[in-house]
């Protein structure tokens, strides 16, 4: 669902300043790094944003537990919760802007889901690698014969930072679980590299 709330790219920039946002444990248990991914390899990616307003939202979901409080026995509509736990409209923008920016891809391939708790596309790992100043290699597992896309470390934007819970696909690997899985182009072979 592409979102009302994101205009083509605006003028403003985000500040330049980046640092490490999520990094891989030093060991993968079960998983072996390979080569590095293929450049034009399309993947799916997922930028998961920050929570906001968890606090407040605790206290309200108390209130309607307590016989004592006058929201006793109601319920919160899908949109009461969505509004509760979504960034604001303009922390959403800086995101898209950044992503755009930063793969070069058009603002109609970024979506944000209907909870407006991630922003959905698809890029190439060229492009991934731009938006995070990564390096993407393929990991293997052992038993169930997985594969993965993997980097060691990914950088976010300083102003974008506390706007992201994380990416995927980047540093986590679950065998077995809702994770991207390699196809077998994904890898250079030793004469490409």
């Amino acid at each position: 669902m592409r979102s009302a709330l994101w205009p083509p790219l605006a003028a403003h920039a985000l500040g330049c300043a980046a640092g490490v946002h999520k990094r891989a444990p030093s060991q993968h248990d079960q998983w072996v790094r390979g080569a590095r991914a293929r450049p034009d390899t399309v993947v799916p990616v997922q930028i998961l944003f920050a929570e906001d307003g968890v606090d407040e939202a605790a206290s309200e979901l108390l209130a309607l537990a307590d016989p004592e409080s006058r929201s006793f026995g109601k319920y919160w509509s899908a949109q009461s919760v969505t509004s509760a736990f979504s960034l604001s409209d303009k922390d959403i923008v800086t995101i898209l802007e950044w992503a755009q920016r930063s793969t070069g891809l058009p603002s109609s391939t970024i979506e944000v889901s209907p909870c407006r708790c991630r922003a959905n596309f698809n890029a190439t790992v060229r492009q991934l690698e731009a938006l995070l100043d990564a390096e993407y290699f393929v990991y293997k597992h052992k038993r169930p014969a997985d594969t993965a896309l993997v980097c060691d470390e990914y950088n976010v934007p300083d102003a974008v930072s506390p706007l992201i819970d994380f990416i995927i696909p980047t540093v986590f690997l679950l065998p077995g679980h809702a994770q991207w899985v390699a196809p077998s182009n994904l890898v250079l072979d030793s004469t490409e590299v």
